[in-house]
């Protein structure tokens, strides 16, 4: 998080994605908060300009690999598993000299960006996210340097296929439909609904898709299943529903054969003789 807009607008978050080649800028975006979707999002804007990379590389942060203690190795992320179904290799770093290129990148752009938008009278994130690529030109045509090797290791990516990069990059969440042909996905209930009875969609594996954009997708196997939400509905809290009932304590009884019962107790001390 960043002032980016000083004090004209909240602090915010921005995407940075580089060239390796030639230290040219490919995408910028403001978020509001670093996530998931925001690097899908703009992975997407990169592969639909520069068509798909060969490799990602990135720090060891939580959205691109799992930080989790013994996880076994076939655990990746939702990142990770949009970039290994693509082709896309990930590279996390292991020491901070390995993104050594991006960090000055961000160092210059936190002095030229926030003076650039100061000047241009930027203040929000949709507006910056628009502004942004004439920005981009004029950096690259300052700051870019020539490739040792003048080949671009690209792969192409055909504009057609679009669709299905969108749903490559974006949130997986498997679900199983209920007899009902529902399933839960956070606060929301997700109803299919189907042409006929839709009693084979019963106990179904399906897939939610979470899009960059917020909309939703029902994917089971390969079709897409038409549904409808509504919000599930909260239970009401216990003060609101029912009295707490507290139990009353049991005297405690020892039983005929308890030491309380069967060991003698002499004469009582002085101190505790009643006297009248």
């Amino acid at each position: 998080m960043h002032a980016w807009f000083e004090e004209r607008g909240p602090p915010c978050c921005l995407l940075v994605f580089i060239d390796d080649a030639t230290s040219r800028l490919t995408q910028l975006r403001f978020l509001p908060r670093e996530c998931t979707l925001g690097y899908m999002q703009t992975l997407h804007g990169h592969i639909g300009e520069y068509w798909l990379p060969m490799a990602v590389y990135s720090d060891q942060h939580g959205i691109f690999r799992i930080n989790v203690g013994d996880t076994h190795d076939d655990h990746v992320s939702q990142f990770g598993r949009a970039l290994a179904t693509l082709g896309i290799e990930s590279i996390c770093t292991t020491s901070p000299q390995a993104k050594g290129r991006v960090e000055r990148v961000h160092a210059t752009l936190q002095d030229h960006l926030v003076k650039a938008m100061r000047l241009a009278g930027t203040s929000s994130i949709d507006a910056a996210n628009a502004w942004l690529p004439d920005f981009v030109v004029r950096h690259n045509a300052r700051f870019a340097a020539t490739p040792a090797d003048a080949h671009d290791a690209h792969v192409p990516h055909p504009v057609e296929n679009d669709a299905a990069l969108r749903r490559i990059l974006s949130k997986h969440y498997p679900r199983t439909l209920s007899n009902q042909l529902s399933c839960q996905f956070h606060s929301t209930l997700l109803q299919a609904h189907t042409a006929s009875s839709g009693t084979s969609l019963r106990g179904a594996k399906v897939t939610v898709l979470e899009h960059f954009d917020q909309s939703l997708q029902l994917r089971w196997k390969i079709a897409s299943l038409p549904f409808s939400t509504r919000t599930k509905v909260r239970g009401a809290p216990l003060a609101k529903t029912r009295k707490e009932v507290l139990a009353k304590p049991r005297p405690v009884r020892p039983a005929a054969n308890h030491p309380w019962r069967t060991t003698p107790i002499g004469a009582l001390s002085p101190e505790f003789v009643v006297r009248s």
